[in-house]
């Protein structure tokens, strides 16, 4: 039966299709922050900034950031979501 495989083909050009529009740049960030940016604690911490450049939303749940070759999954962004064109 030939459809199945038509079938399992069509849904992942459909994923990822659904994902080519997603183009994500980290155009800001600070590593080592001393006093630069404080949060409502008065804390000073690490921070990014998210370009979104694609012409679609794109939700940041699973995806994740690190610092460490061998473990990429150690800081998982939650669920918010990135307009398109926007930050």
């Amino acid at each position: 039966m030939i459809l199945k495989p038509l079938q399992t083909l069509l849904a992942i050009g459909l994923l990822m299709a659904s994902s080519a529009s997603a183009r994500l740049y980290i155009t800001e960030f600070m590593a080592d922050n001393q006093a630069t940016v404080e949060d409502e604690d008065g804390d000073s911490p690490d921070w990014i900034e998210i370009f979104n450049s694609g012409t679609e939303a794109v939700n940041l749940e699973g995806y994740f950031l690190t610092d460490a070759a061998d473990t990429l999954t150690m800081w998982r962004f939650p669920a918010v979501e990135l307009a398109e064109n926007g930050f």
